[in-house]
């Protein structure tokens, strides 16, 4: 009887969250993202075996877009990616300083579906396609040398698909929230030129397939992905 009625729950509920809508048909909605993410730790140095201490991360990203209803609670559009980053690690044992830094800025499509959870609130699934062109720099340097310097020009095609949550301030405005992506299948094309206190200027290339999502990660606090929305 249990399951009975756990089933004809779960069934009601379907049917209010897929006839309530969101968007309706014929509708065109602008608006986009923007993200944060930031870290740090300062780990015991003798239980650390490469010996880092220190280490901070920061990004930041935003990505324009606009979309249009092709059908109630369903959306196709453009957007713009873009995303900047630095990170920074001490080396105990040679008292030397890490740092890197990157950005990223491409095109892409998606394509987005609302599901209504009632009292205005609402969950979306947005599965996107974006290609990003940018550049990655590092170095490893002390008070007296640069020991190293990475210079390197990157390519990305990714597919990802990210949920949000979100809330209706009235007819025209929504805000949305979410963790991340949960799932990015991603290719990247990597040129590198590396400079070294002691050896030649050297040129290198490699590409890679990755999997990853947000899921394998947990959730960390301090990072989190807002959106704002206009309907018209």
């Amino acid at each position: 009887m249990k399951k009975i009625l756990l089933l004809s729950s779960v069934i009601c509920i379907s049917i209010v969250a897929s006839s309530q809508v969101i968007i309706p048909k014929g509708k065109t909605i602008i608006g986009g993202s923007f993200s944060f993410s930031t870290s740090s730790l300062d780990p015991d140095p003798a239980s650390t075996p490469n010996g880092l201490s220190e280490v901070r991360q920061f990004s930041t990203g935003i990505s324009p877009s606009l979309g249009f209803a092709t059908k109630d609670n369903a959306v196709f559009g453009i957007l713009m990616y873009s995303q900047f980053g630095d990170w920074e690690s001490k080396v105990i044992s040679s008292g030397n300083t890490q740092e890197g830094s990157g950005y990223a800025a491409g095109p892409g499509i998606f394509y987005e579906k609302f599901f209504g959870l009632g009292k205005n609130f609402h969950f979306s699934a947005m599965g996107s396609l974006r290609g990003t062109f940018g550049k990655q720099n590092y170095k490893e340097y002390n008070n007296l040398t640069v020991y190293s310097e990475t210079e390197s020009k990157v390519k990305t095609a990714q597919l990802a698909l990210t949920p949000f949550l979100g809330y209706s301030i009235n007819n025209k405005w929504m805000v949305q929230a979410s963790v991340g992506e949960i799932l990015n299948i991603g290719y990247t094309n990597n040129k590198s030129t590396a400079k070294n206190s002691s050896t030649p200027e050297s040129k290198s290339e490699y590409s890679s397939f990755s999997v990853n999502s947000r899921l394998n990660q947990g959730l960390r606090l301090g990072s989190l992905l807002m959106a704002f929305r206009y309907t018209f």
